[in-house]
């Protein structure tokens, strides 16, 4: 990242896009009395020290922040990380693999219009200090059949501001997920289903025998309503075959069947 006209890439102080030793065609590398001569000289300790100091700041994040969190996204991920495990309203306890415990949810709504919002609040427990690159996935869905009773909710905790990654083990993320439901969501009863993936592979639930889950691996979680009046099916329209319908005579067959004597 630039900072004060160099940058800090390899571990040395670059000048104006290239290093010292580079600047000096047809010469091997600058000692390091030369080359402190000539940082010195073009003024690049000063922004050493400065990406020095950004550098202890964010370790001062613990891990947490990421790369271009600014303070406010950095306090906000700190308000959302605790030390102990809370009591939600919805105990769950489903433990995905050596990665992540799903502790329980808050939901602040059960029933819900298409185009409103409703907040699920899910609390995650870290179980490894080395977790891998997972993300969360998040399914409301109603009947299986139904293509417009189904939306993807994937995504990282904290607004996105903090991977899964970073969930060290005895943390806890509280991970408040506000869903706004499509428009064209279809009325009826949809569930909120959740796990963990990573790339194309999706963990497995370890203790499944404890914990509400369908078939295809994934978390049961809150039921909602979707408010509104349920489409009737449309009835099939067949169309007629050519043999069933009436012949229409055409003009110069009728003026030939017309009765002899009438004009």
């Amino acid at each position: 990242m630039p900072v004060g006209g160099g940058s800090i890439g390899s571990g040395r102080a670059v000048c104006n896009g290239a290093p010292p030793a580079a600047r000096r065609p047809g010469h091997g590398p600058q000692s390091p009395s030369a080359q402190h001569e000539t940082e010195g000289r073009h003024g690049c300790l000063a922004p050493l020290k400065i990406a020095l100091a950004v550098g202890l700041a964010l370790a001062a994040c613990s891990g947490v922040c990421g790369a271009h969190a600014d303070p406010g996204q950095q306090k906000k991920v700190q308000a959302h990380l605790l030390d102990a495990v809370p009591t939600p309203q919805h105990a769950v306890g489903a433990v995905i693999e050596d990665q992540v415990r799903l502790v329980g949810y808050d939901i602040d709504k059960t029933s819900v219009k298409p185009g409103e919002t409703l907040t699920v609040t899910w609390y995650i427990e870290g179980l490894t200090d080395r977790p891998d690159d997972n993300m969360l996935f998040v399914h409301l869905q109603g009947r299986p059949a139904d293509k417009a009773a189904w939306q993807n909710l994937d995504h990282h905790p904290v607004e996105g501001l903090f991977p899964l990654r970073r969930l060290k083990k005895g943390k806890v993320v509280k991970d408040v997920q506000i869903i706004t439901v499509k428009p064209d969501f279809s009325p009826g009863e949809a569930k909120l289903y959740w796990g963990v993936w990573r790339g194309d592979y999706r963990l497995k639930i370890k203790n499944a025998e404890q914990v509400p889950h369908d078939k295809e691996g994934r978390v049961i979680g809150p039921a909602v309503t979707i408010e509104g009046k349920p489409q009737a099916p449309r009835p099939c329209r067949w169309p007629r075959p050519r043999a069933w319908r009436r012949a229409r005579p055409s003009p110069s067959t009728a003026s030939s069947t017309t009765p002899a004597g009438r004009a």
